[in-house]
């Protein structure tokens, strides 16, 4: 009945404390989970479709579950050291260039390539047909959808792949970078004519379809304005090349792979141009049930070819969590020879956004997470100095990535937006202003309002480019930049701030008379773009008390839906490139359908003749076959969008890298969104492993005092050089003189001079009845969680010892009954095997449990071989004299026992725990109120399996 009140207790508390959610299993470290990849950032992805997904959070996701027909094949892993600087090199970064930097995927071989005419050009691909998509399962909703098995990639799933983004036809999806080189446009609406059902049709299945030839092996491409050839396999590449389930999408509610009439009413931009049927329920064609309970009418959902899979509801929107695990019959195999000894490679993957610096910083730090967002401005809490990280980080410096950051406005900003622009300040003058930013002199008023030094010194401590333009170093050629912008950079100056807006007249009104208020936006958790508008709002603060600019930060899937949507005036977001080529530059930045550039306007700065001659040379620089010219006009595009600064370029940053040094396999390319784990592993420096012996024998006499003692044994030395080996067998033997049985034995090795030992496990062989060794210390400050399994009481023990940088780790062994135990103990750090560390000290103890009040212990020892000696001196245990005798209920007895439950380890389980255990109910690992002592099967959540735990232990103490 006992256990059935406490229930009741904790049901009690949890009605008046808690909330409960249902959140992926967010599993924390350490010690190190050698199969799981925890990484912590900021924001989450936005779609998970890659038809319609354009940023990287969600390309980090989708990258690692679909895949191209080609992909990026060079590869340089970085041999990393813990505690320094790796200056990344451009021979380190992957190759780009066609055909040297690719290989194939789910094409047999790279494709063939030809050309009918002087720009026409054929590409033909022999498709991987031994590729299998992921089994997928579905959700439970009334049993509308049956699961799919695993099944052979076909030529119809090849071509849906590419025809279906040109039904879908979105500007807000990347199916421009199909278009452009198929047909010159970037999307159906812009042909001539406009758009025409039948004709787009055509277009559609001329530009992708079947080899007639070969119906089931091959599907060819007909590009009549193709880009340069690596720029076209850069393209094929990347995550809007993935290769996607047909009968998946179908089911879902996606385009029917058919061009019967009507078929644009139904598919195109559905079902809200923003979202795919992927991505949110498309009731009218779905096999889902519309009124199946979701949050909202999301249906974030996968399944690809790719080496991980992600399982319906694996990612938390609310609480900021994705997870992906691994396909086990993923058909391109495990184990490679890259990924350390070819077991360890990354099963599962989980990403934690956590916006606050602090907390993310400490996961961080205590081993929690492998790989981090460390934000430019806080990068000293990760450094002993500049270029030097602390112990157990590695750093990547100088990665020079095909990266701007750039302040972008809206020239026509939506009615009902909460973010508005006024004339008149801190009085507005009549209503609002949704054309604000489509006055020049405002916006070059703007682009003096920056003080990019400020900010490449605050925000990026230096390690960042002005730019001129949109056009970043490491674009192929570099020929095409024009250097002559370099002398014309911008910077903070209060006098042009108020010289254009004395030339800048809204609705009537002088602006520099009257004043104005707008908003500019960043994105929660960059700290970089929110120096960005702080350093624009300063400065127009200096400018005059009338000049108003208010700061916002919004979390990233909000703010991404804010500019889709027209709502933010002036706002701060990155471009990362697409392709290393100028034409993946000068599109979104300044033609009228470009990625960026639709989303400011209409109307357009200049007007609309202005707008279209740009369009025009944009589209003829692309394909422009004379490299001399193609240079002149991609630099005379740059000039032009200087004069007419539709957004401000800030900076093009070089970037650092900071992850765990346990972290193996990472490489850079400068096309991928994100990490890849199919190449990542984690593991540590790791030696031979042979064999040291040591002996020690123990025996019991009569002692009159305790029923319990704690033996000091002697001190172990490892020399100077570090152990040849990770191996130690103990012979040990405990038992009384007067032959009666011992109830338990624990016998503790502690390793005393122990600094940063992240992760200590040890294996143990032995056919001893009642043996056991398990638990694994955690490390860097808090608590050892050790399980030891005792028959005194029938009770299961928690064994519990504090470790710190300056507080001992410790094995044990615990010995129930018995005389004799042979055992042997495998040193793991961060994961792996691992010699013996230099200079570390050892002392060996013993916790004896004895039925009587009668016992004591005596040692004799041998001497050890492989350089490990034992230290005769330490030996004093000879005697009755020499033993630590512990009392009942002492502090020091309890430091080494305590019961699973006791959560504030005062060596009791009682209602106090139940009320902490209830206070952190539902709380997962990275939430706020999460309570590691309170989740006692430390599955990362403290739930109801830790209330029937504690239960199990209630009003038991952890002594006799």
């Amino acid at each position: 009945m006992k256990h059935i009140k406490l229930l009741t207790i904790i049901a009690t508390c949890l009605l008046l404390t808690s909330i409960f959610s249902v959140i992926p299993v967010f599993s924390a470290q350490p010690p190190i989970d050698l199969s799981t990849y925890y990484v912590g950032t900021i924001g989450q992805p936005a779609r998970l479709d890659p038809v319609r997904a354009y940023d990287t959070a969600s390309a980090e996701l989708i990258q690692n579950v679909y895949q191209p027909l080609i992909w990026f094949g060079d590869k340089h892993p970085l041999d990393l050291t813990s505690g320094e600087d790796h200056i990344l090199t451009q021979l380190e970064h992957s190759k780009l260039t066609y055909p040297s930097g690719f290989v194939p995927v789910i094409a047999t071989e790279l494709p063939i390539i030809t050309n009918t005419t002087d720009t026409n050009q054929i590409w033909n691909f022999t498709i991987n047909t031994d590729a299998e998509f992921q089994k997928w399962t579905s959700p439970d909703n009334g049993g509308v959808l049956n699961d799919m098995p695993k099944r052979k990639v076909n030529t119809d799933d090849v071509v849906y792949s590419f025809q279906y983004q040109m039904v879908y036809d979105s500007p807000n999806s990347p199916v421009w970078m199909w278009e452009t080189p198929a047909f010159n446009i970037m999307t159906f609406d812009a042909i001539p004519g406009g758009f025409v059902e039948a004709t787009v049709a055509a277009m559609i299945k001329e530009w992708c379809h079947k080899d007639v030839d070969h119906p089931d092996t091959n599907v060819i491409f007909e590009f009549d304005y193709p880009f340069p050839l690596s720029a076209m396999a850069q393209i094929f590449s990347q995550t809007w090349g993935s290769i996607l389930n047909k009968e998946f999408y179908i089911a879902h509610g996606a385009w029917d792979y058919s061009f019967a009439a009507g078929w644009s009413d139904t598919y195109r931009q559905m079902p809200d141009g923003n979202r795919t049927p992927i991505d949110k329920i498309y009731g009218g064609v779905s096999q889902y049930a519309s009124d199946t309970p979701r949050v909202g009418n999301d249906v974030p959902d996968m399944c690809g070819t790719g080496p991980y899979k992600y399982e319906y509801g694996a990612w938390d929107q609310i609480n900021k969590v994705w997870r992906l695990d691994y396909d086990s019959t993923y058909w391109g195999g495990w184990g490679a020879a890259g990924q350390g000894d070819g077991s360890n490679y990354i099963k599962t993957i989980i990403v934690k956004g956590i916006d606050t610096w602090p907390t993310r910083k400490m996961l961080f730090l205590d081993g929690e997470f492998d790989t981090a967002y460390v934000p430019r401005a806080n990068m000293y809490d990760m450094l002993v100095s500049k270029y030097q990280p602390l112990a157990g980080l590695t750093l990547v410096t100088n990665i020079s990535s095909l990266i701007n950051e750039e302040v972008f406005f809206t020239f026509n900003v939506t009615e009902d937006s909460a973010y508005q622009s006024f004339v008149g300040y801190p009085t507005h003058i009549g209503a609002a202003q949704p054309y604000f930013f489509n006055n020049t002199a405002m916006r070059y008023a703007f682009a003096y309002a920056l003080n990019y030094s400020q900010i490449i010194d605050q925000g990026w401590f230096g390690e960042a480019v002005q730019q001129a333009s949109w056009w970043v170093d490491g674009l192929v050629p570099q020929s095409s930049k024009n250097e002559t912008l370099t002398a014309n950079m911008r910077n903070e100056d209060i006098a042009k701030i108020k010289y254009y807006l004395s030339q800048a007249i809204v609705d009537g009104q002088n602006i520099s008379e009257v004043g104005f208020e707008t908003t500019a936006i960043y994105n929660t958790g960059n700290d970089q773009r929110q120096i960005e508008v702080q350093s624009i709002a300063n400065a127009f603060a200096l400018a005059g008390f009338n000049y108003k600019v208010n700061v916002v930060g919004l979390d990233w899937p909000v703010f991404l839906d804010q500019m889709y949507s027209y709502a933010m005036p002036a706002y701060c977001i990155g471009w990362q490139v697409d392709y290393a080529d100028p034409s993946d530059w000068a599109s979104p930045y300044q033609q009228s359908t470009g990625s960026f550039l639709y989303f400011q306007g209409p109307p357009w700065p200049g007007g609309d003749a202005h707008q279209a001659a740009i369009d025009a040379k944009i589209a003829a620089a692309a394909y422009e076959v004379n490299a001399t010219l193609r240079d002149e006009m991609y630099q005379d595009l740059q000039y032009q969008y200087w004069l007419d600064l539709p957004s401000i370029p800030v900076v093009q940053p070089l970037g650092r890298r900071f992850a765990r040094d346990w972290v193996k396999g990472w490489y850079y390319n400068d096309l991928f969104p994100g990490l890849y784990f199919y190449d990542l592993y984690k593991s540590a420096p790791g030696g031979d492993v042979t064999s040291i012996d040591m002996d020690v024998s123990s025996t019991v006499a009569p002692l009159t005092t305790y029923p319990k003692v704690f033996i000091s044994m002697g001190e172990m030395k490892i020399p100077a050089g570090g152990g040849a080996s990770a191996t130690m067998t103990f012979n040990v033997t405990v038992k009384r003189n007067d032959a009666a049985g011992i109830v338990a034995t624990i016998i503790s090795l502690v390793r005393d001079n122990l600094t940063a030992l992240t992760d200590f496990r040890h294996r143990v062989n032995s056919s001893a009845t009642g043996y056991s060794m398990i638990g694994v210390p955690w490390p860097n400050g808090g608590w050892v969680y050790l399980e030891a399994l005792s028959d005194v009481d029938n009770l299961a023990y928690r064994l519990v010892g504090a470790q710190s940088p300056v507080d001992p780790s410790q094995i044990i062994v615990a010995s129930n009954g018995g005389s004799s135990v042979s055992v042997t103990l495998t040193w793991y750090e961060n994961g792996v095997v691992s010699t013996l560390p230099a200079n570390a000290t050892w002392s060996i103890g013993a916790l004896v449990g004895i039925p009587s009040e009668a016992g004591a212990l005596l040692i004799d020892t041998n001497t050890l071989n492989n350089n490990v000696t034992m230290d005769p001196s330490t030996y004093n245990c000879t005697a009755v004299t020499a033993t630590e005798e512990i009392p009942h209920k002492s502090t020091t007895y309890m430091k080494y026992l305590l019961l699973a439950g006791d959560i504030d380890g005062d060596g009791v389980v009682k209602i106090l725990d139940a009320i902490d255990l209830s206070s952190s109910f539902g709380k997962s690992f990275g939430q706020p109120g999460y309570v590691k002592a309170a989740d006692i099967d430390g599955n990362g959540t403290v739930n109801v399996l830790d209330a029937i735990d504690l239960s199990s232990n209630f009003g038991k103490k952890a002594y006799a």
